[in-house]
């Protein structure tokens, strides 16, 4: 405070005109608002678990790096003011657009991706006008490399990004959207060396002049070009050339089992295969057709169609067909609805399913076949009965029959000499014809299948009288 001198009991007021006034400083601008949006997964098993530690960290980084121009929103400000669809943007305009929604200045964000077994945050900041302020993938091979990598670069990162916030926009620095597309889509571009977007299709503002532009995809030519941007740029569309060729696979009949080079491919039909240049080798194994395979070459960008048509593996089949007095009767014979003539036996397809018989007087009968290879099948069908699964018979015994009697209407069980698997359902059955001259008789089981047994032929009694 100036205190005005006396001289000679003179107050000089003058003295105090002419003293120094303390500086008047100007109002500290408010500080703008700086939004950090939760980091978005890609191709994650948990989203939320592995995306929200580091969002935690992506905060810090960005807390430590944003200074006093900056103030970051608090996190459960933004959970109640933007919807839970919009918490994690991937995509440039969306986290403009969270970002106008939180009345934010700046927003920074990021995706994380695993890639090759490691890490991968691709990190980037946008004015809420739409303006890039940059983007940078920071990578660890580890989920503890990864943190680190944000924690020694995440806020020097954010202090150039809000450093240039900061900065008026001039004319030479006007910038513009352009959008990337590319032919497959999901291409990387990077614009002048830097990230621009991590799959197309795409938009990115860029400062008006020339750019030189890179479009990568896996396994796929990378693409460069030189772009001008300006007011009106045209969107730039890239084609990006396979590194392979296509395999399809054809087989006759259709749903076979296959393999490229000795690994297991799927069942055919196989369509658009991925293969490398050069020479393969495709294959078909079946238990039911013998291994058919075919050599072809693949080149760049093209389809190789192959077509394979296995031979059926084959057994020996053999049909004894009689009615109810076991005198033998004449009948047209199919399989699987193909026809079969003579008197047999017959090689037929090992993975045959039915046996179809009909006789001149129209009678008819089935039977399901149950074949094995190298091994012959003898299927003995009594027209006029209803016939259940057929099983591998022995050639029939020239041996005499001693078979005691056993009526029609009888009461049985398996025997000693039961040798048909769970044919009669490990139940009780019924007699349903008497034994004929060669020692075989027709039982229905309560199942309600029916078949031929011995009762004496060959020697053997498949059943067993009961008084149940």
């Amino acid at each position: 405070m100036c205190r005005p001198p006396f001289v000679a009991g003179i107050l000089l007021l003058s003295a105090c005109a002419h003293a120094p006034k303390p500086p008047v400083l100007p109002p500290e601008p408010p500080a703008k608002i700086l939004a950090v949006l939760e980091v978005a997964g890609e191709g994650l098993t948990n989203v939320d678990r592995d995306t929200g530690v580091l969002t935690d960290a992506l905060r810090g980084a960005t807390a430590a790096g944003s200074g006093r121009a900056f103030q970051v929103m608090p996190r459960d400000l933004m959970a109640r003011l933007v919807p839970p669809e919009k918490r994690r943007c991937g995509e440039n305009l969306c986290m403009a657009e969270v970002g106008r929604m939180l009345s934010a200045q700046v927003v920074v964000g990021g995706t994380l991706r695993k890639l090759d077994g490691a890490w991968a945050l691709t990190v980037e900041g946008y004015e809420t006008t739409g303006r890039s302020l940059g983007a940078k993938v920071l990578r660890g091979a580890t989920w503890t490399a990864l943190l680190e990598t944000m924690e020694a670069e995440g806020p020097g990162l954010v202090r150039g990004w809000l450093r240039t916030s900061l900065e008026p926009v001039s004319l030479s620095r006007t910038r513009h959207w352009v959008r990337f597309e590319s032919e497959p889509p999901g291409a990387t571009v990077m614009v002048d060396g830097n990230l621009a977007c991590n799959a197309t299709p795409c938009a990115e503002e860029l400062p008006a002049g020339r750019h030189e532009v890179t479009a990568s995809l896996k396994a796929h030519e990378t693409a460069r070009e030189t772009i001008e941007v300006g007011e009106r740029s045209a969107p730039v569309r890239f084609v990006l050339p396979p590194l392979f060729g296509t395999l399809d696979v054809e087989t006759e009949p259709p749903g076979l089992a296959l393999f490229v080079d000795g690994e297991p491919a799927g069942h055919a039909p196989l369509i658009r295969r991925v293969v490398s240049e050069g020479v393969h080798d495709v294959t078909v194994v079946d238990a039911c057709y013998g291994n058919a395979s075919e050599s072809f070459e693949a080149v760049r960008g093209e389809t190789s169609a192959v077509r394979l048509q296995p031979v059926p593996r084959l057994t020996e089949l053999e049909v004894t067909v009689v009615d109810a007095k076991s005198r033998p009767v004449d009948a047209a014979m199919a399989i699987d609805g193909e026809p079969f003539a003579g008197r047999g036996p017959f090689m037929v397809p090992l993975c045959a399913k039915l046996l179809t018989l009909e006789a001149s007087d129209g009678r008819r009968a089935q039977a399901a076949l149950q074949l094995r290879e190298r091994d012959r099948t003898h299927v003995r069908i009594m027209l006029g009965e209803s016939v259940g699964a057929a099983d591998p018979l022995p050639p029939k015994s020239d041996a005499p029959v001693t078979a005691k009697s056993l009526s029609r209407g009888t009461r049985v069980r398996r025997g000693p000499d039961w040798k048909w698997a769970e044919q009669d359902g490990n139940g009780v059955g019924l007699t349903t014809s008497p034994v004929d001259a060669e020692g075989w008789v027709l039982v229905r089981w309560e199942t309600g299948v029916s078949n031929l047994y011995r009762w004496g032929a060959e020697g053997a009694f498949d059943l067993h009288p009961v008084e149940e």
